[in-house]
């Protein structure tokens, strides 16, 4: 009898030890996503650049396309860093997430601007 108890008490403490510890909270955004992010926001800025050739009025957007790739690099930086606070990358990530919205939004615009 008090061998299938320490039997039992120590199949019990060995599964504790097999468990893995607790991880941190995940993490702001993926490494997937943010590349789906500059790969979207560089595709849009390719493509109103192409198109400012030939249609004038796009000229402006062509100019300001850049700086989104620019603030998600920014934001990237700021949410890899393992010295951000928790908050700050969350904003960080929120801000990769507004960029690539705009640039997704922009660019299912160009086609109704006469660009292909």
């Amino acid at each position: 009898m008090k061998r299938a108890l320490v039997l039992l008490l120590l199949l019990g403490c060995s599964k504790k030890q097999q468990e893995a510890p607790p991880a941190g909270p995940p993490p702001a955004i993926s490494a997937d996503e943010i590349k789906r992010g500059v790969d979207a926001c560089g595709d849009y800025s390719k493509r109103v650049c192409a198109c400012a050739a030939t249609v004038p009025a796009t000229a402006e957007a062509c100019k300001l396309a850049p700086a989104y790739g620019d603030s998600i690099d920014m934001a990237r930086s700021v949410v890899l860093n393992p010295e951000t606070k928790r908050q700050d990358a969350l904003q960080a990530a929120a801000s990769i997430r507004n960029a690539v919205k705009k640039c997704v939004e922009e660019a299912a615009q160009l086609p109704a601007a006469g660009c292909p």
